[in-house]
C-alpha cells in the first residue's frame, strides 16, 4: 500500500458531483452493485454510495475494502480522484516549499505544448545528470534511486512522440493544435532557467510531483486519451521511491 492512501481521513467533496470516477467505472464494468460490495466486507450500501458522491470520508481501511471488492489496487483506483479533488493542494511530497508550490502552479498555467516541451527537457536533464545536489554537485540521476539511468531519456522520447502527434504541416510551417483553452502564461524556456537555479530539494520535489501527476493523468487533463508512461516502471513507482529518498537523506 503506497503513500497516497496514508493521507487519511480524506474528505472527497467536489461541488456535489460524483468524483470517484474510476471506482464507479470499474464497479459498473464488472457488474458490482453497492449491496454486493457491502455484503462482502460488511459495509452498508448507503455508506459506500455516500463515499462515492463525496458526502462521507474515504478512510484508509475503507479504501482498501472498496478497491479489493472490485479487484483493483487502491492506488490505481483512488489516487487520481484524490489529486483532482485536492485541486492545487499537494497530496504526495512532504513539506513543499513556497518555491515548489509556486513553480508547480506555473507549470499548470503553461499551454499544453509548453508543458510537453518543459517535461521533455526536464526528464533529459534528469538522465543527463544536470540535476545535482548542492554539496559537491553530485548528480541526482535515476540510477541513484535504483532505476536505469536512461529512464528520463526514454520518457523524453515518449513525450516527443506525443508532441509530434499533435503537429500538422501548413505550407512550410509546423503548427500545433494547442488544445489548452488558455494561452500559455509563461515560456517553457524561462521555466527551465528558473528551475536550474532552485535549491536541490525544490528541484527534486518538482520532478517528483511532475512524475506523479503524469502517471495519474493529471498533468495533461485536457487530453483525455493521453497515455501513461510506457511499461517497465510506473511513474508512481519512481515517485514513491524518490519520496523515500528524501526522507532518508534530509
Amino acid at each position: 500500500m503506497r503513500a497516497s492512501i496514508r493521507y487519511t481521513p480524506i474528505k472527497l467533496n467536489f461541488d456535489g458531483h460524483v468524483i470517484l470516477h474510476d471506482f464507479e467505472r470499474v464497479r459498473i464494468e464488472k457488474g458490482f452493485t453497492y449491496q454486493a460490495i457491502g455484503q462482502r466486507y460488511g459495509l452498508d450500501r448507503s455508506l459506500i454510495r455516500t463515499v462515492v458522491i463525496g458526502q462521507n470520508n474515504l478512510y484508509c481501511e475503507r479504501a482498501i475494502q472498496m478497491a479489493f471488492a472490485v479487484g483493483v489496487k487502491p492506488d490505481d483506483l483512488f489516487l487520481r480522484d484524490i489529486i483532482l479533488a485536492g485541486g492545487d493542494q499537494l497530496v504526495f511530497i512532504n513539506n513543499p516549499s513556497e518555491n515548489t508550490v509556486h513553480f508547480l502552479e506555473k507549470i499548470k498555467n503553461l499551454s499544453y505544448k509548453d508543458r510537453l516541451k518543459f517535461c521533455i527537457e526536464l526528464f533529459k536533464m534528469w538522465s543527463d545528470g544536470k540535476i545535482t545536489h548542492e554539496k559537491g554537485e553530485v548528480p541526482f540521476t535515476p540510477d541513484v534511486l535504483g532505476f536505469p539511468k536512461d529512464i528520463g531519456t526514454q520518457f523524453s522520447s515518449f513525450l516527443e512522440t506525443m508532441l509530434k502527434s499533435e503537429e500538422v504541416r501548413v505550407g512550410n510551417k509546423i503548427m500545433i493544435d494547442d488544445i489548452c483553452s488558455v494561452k500559455s502564461k509563461g515560456s517553457y524556456i524561462k521555466m527551465l532557467k528558473d528551475y536550474s537555479i532552485l535549491p536541490f530539494k525544490d528541484k527534486k520535489d518538482i520532478l517528483n510531483e511532475v512524475i506523479l501527476r503524469f502517471d495519474t493523468r493529471c498533468l495533461f487533463q485536457e487530453k483525455k486519451d493521453f497515455p501513461k508512461f510506457p511499461g517497465f516502471f510506473t511513474g508512481w513507482d519512481i515517485a514513491d521511491t524518490m519520496r523515500d529518498y528524501e526522507l532518508e537523506n534530509e
